[in-house]
């Protein structure tokens, strides 16, 4: 509709959209001919014409197709326009660092697009960010992934949590990688993202919910004391230290982008692990932890 009035910004948008759900869909040559005539017209203006999403889309069309210095100049584009205000360009620009070796400066760049995304209130940056800190992480990576699936499950993020559970299965033992790389290549062909057929050597493969579920369960048993503040999961810290603070439930739901419900079971949890019974003496534990 925008094309016969020559609004080349709708149009921008419209094409940058389409172009990152083909490459979503894994469609790297039509999310290239959906951004092409965009191209075209930004690299023959003499001054090239901000057309919204497209520098985002163009980054990552070109992480797509291996090219990392064209992916880390498109990204640089709108993230010196925006800086902080675009959080999913700087965690585009995240990634193209990490792939190209420089791990420090995607590290900077992670924790102000993770910063920007709570202060902005987008748990889909939130959970990106996480992720990209987890494959930076090293030793604590598991935790920060599980702490990016809860996130991503809490809003209904479902293509955003099946990448969380095939990082997951990376780290995990034979049979929990069998039975979660299974669950996710279901998820993805449900969901029509590329995939690749994976047996659990099972008869029945769980479906998404059921393997984050799962998931959740398996890191249970493998990891953390019972009790005590190594018990605690990245996400109860946070919530501990915020209560500590003085910050009432709806501000820490709001600080860490979760339900007021969220945070009531994730109290209730530590107080168990802790053994305290109000905030006081929680206030008190988290003191002796700094």
């Amino acid at each position: 509709m925008a094309a016969p009035l020559g609004d080349y910004h709708r149009i921008g948008l419209a094409r940058s959209a389409l172009a990152m759900a083909e490459l979503a869909a894994g469609h790297v040559d039509n999310a290239a001919a959906a951004l092409s005539p965009m191209l075209r017209l930004v690299e023959s203006a003499d001054t090239p014409p901000f057309v919204p999403g497209l520098s985002r889309a163009m980054g990552y069309l070109r992480l797509a197709q291996d090219r990392l210095d064209d992916a880390l100049r498109w990204f640089g584009r709108e993230s010196d326009l925006f800086g902080d205000l675009a959080p999913q360009t700087l965690l585009g620009l995240v990634t193209a660092r990490r792939l190209s070796g420089d791990s420090v400066d995607a590290a900077q760049l992670c924790e102000r697009a993770l910063e920007a995304g709570r202060r902005l209130g987008m748990p889909k940056v939130i959970g990106d960010a996480l992720e990209e800190s987890a494959f930076l992480a090293g030793e604590r990576a598991g935790d920060l992934h599980h702490e990016a699936l809860a996130i991503r499950a809490e809003h209904g993020l479902w293509p955003d949590c099946v990448r969380s559970l095939e990082a997951l299965a990376a780290l995990g033992s034979e049979v929990e990688a069998a039975r979660l790389s299974a669950a996710c290549a279901r998820a993805r062909q449900e969901m029509g993202l590329p995939h690749t057929p994976a047996d659990s050597g099972e008869e029945r493969v769980l479906e998404l919910r059921e393997a984050i579920e799962y998931a959740r369960r398996a890191r249970g048993k493998r990891g953390r004391p019972s009790s005590g503040w190594a018990s605690l999961t990245p996400a109860e810290q946070s919530v501990v230290r915020l209560a500590a603070e003085g910050l009432s439930n709806p501000e820490i739901g709001s600080r860490l982008y979760m339900s007021r419900s969220t945070v009531k079971t994730h109290l209730s949890h530590v107080y168990a692990k802790l053994g305290v019974t109000n905030r006081t003496e929680l206030a008190a534990v988290a003191k002796r932890t700094e």
